[in-house]
């Protein structure tokens, strides 16, 4: 990849690392609410499945949004940035669809709405998230990015692996 696709994958890494950091950072400081964001969405046959889906989806948001940020576990990170995000689009649209009236939890403050949703704001988060998904799907394919501790860790993973092979015979 050219120096262009570097600087790219670099801009699209940070910024995905920092709107997950944001978005987990936010809802972690009240679980609680999170929980209740989730519970809105009425995708779950059980309430104690949306709690617990509430209270897990901070903690990770915040672990891939870091790992982004450091540029460690890339593509990795960024796949399991992509599944989150194809998994938001799935929930808003079935919210749209069943002409539920939600505030999405995205960055905090989610449940149910007291006044009916503008359709155009579900379409706004979905697009928000479609571009999002690109960010992460680049970094899948071209996951070598500037500063990144992967180019650091990369050389070292060889020798690990072969001397893992070495033990084994």
């Amino acid at each position: 990849m050219h120096d262009h696709g570097a600087a790219v994958g670099t801009a699209f890494r940070i910024s995905l690392g920092i709107v997950l950091l944001i978005a987990g950072g936010l809802k972690i400081t009240d679980l609680g609410q999170s929980a209740v964001a989730v519970k809105a969405y009425r995708l779950f046959p059980q309430p104690i499945q949306a709690e617990v889906v509430g209270y897990a989806l901070p903690p990770l948001e915040i672990l891939i949004g870091v790992l982004l940020i450091a540029g460690l576990f890339t593509r990795v990170a960024a796949s399991a940035a992509a599944l989150l995000m194809v998994i938001f689009i799935v929930g808003i649209i079935s919210v749209w669809a069943r002409g539920l009236s939600i505030e999405c939890g995205c960055f905090n403050d989610g449940g149910a709405s007291g006044s009916p949703i503008n359709p155009y704001e579900y379409a706004r988060e979905i697009i928000r998230d479609l571009i999002l998904v690109g960010m992460a799907i680049w970094l899948v394919v071209w996951p070598r990015t500037l500063w990144a501790l992967d180019s650091i860790a990369r050389p070292h993973m060889h020798k690990v692996y072969k001397l893992m092979q070495d033990d084994e015979e």
